[in-house]
């Protein structure tokens, strides 16, 4: 049994599933949005706000800017959260099958996370 010791405070299928529910819901009301467009005779103010009148547009609307919001937090808090995992051989020269799989993507089984580290000297 491997004893993972857990560092930091957002791990794996959490932000996983947060990222895919968010896109999913994007996607759909860009496609909405854009049905709304096409279906206007024309585009012009008194068209836009025909298309903002109806209360579930206004929800859809709010909730699109709020996954927007949560898409890039949880996004932007896996690039700069922590040092990326270190792929491990276990003294044969081969890699590690417990841990990272270097064979598929090279990433650990928790989502990719990226760090940045800057120093300097004086």
């Amino acid at each position: 049994m491997v004893n993972r010791q857990v560092v930091g405070a957002h791990y794996g299928l959490r932000d996983w599933l947060a990222q895919r529910i968010t896109a999913v819901v994007m996607v759909i009301y860009t496609i909405l949005f854009l049905v709304a467009v096409i279906r206007a005779p024309q585009l012009d103010h008194a068209a836009w706000r025909a298309i903002f009148v109806p209360q579930w547009m206004k929800l859809a609307s709010l909730l699109f800017m709020l996954c927007i919001f949560m898409h890039a937090w949880v996004g932007m808090r896996n690039i700069f959260d922590k040092r990326p995992p270190q792929v491990s051989l276990f003294g044969t020269g081969s890699p590690g099958v417990i841990g990272p799989v270097v064979a598929t993507s090279q990433y650990d089984f928790l989502g990719r996370r990226m760090f940045v580290n800057v120093s300097r000297k004086f």
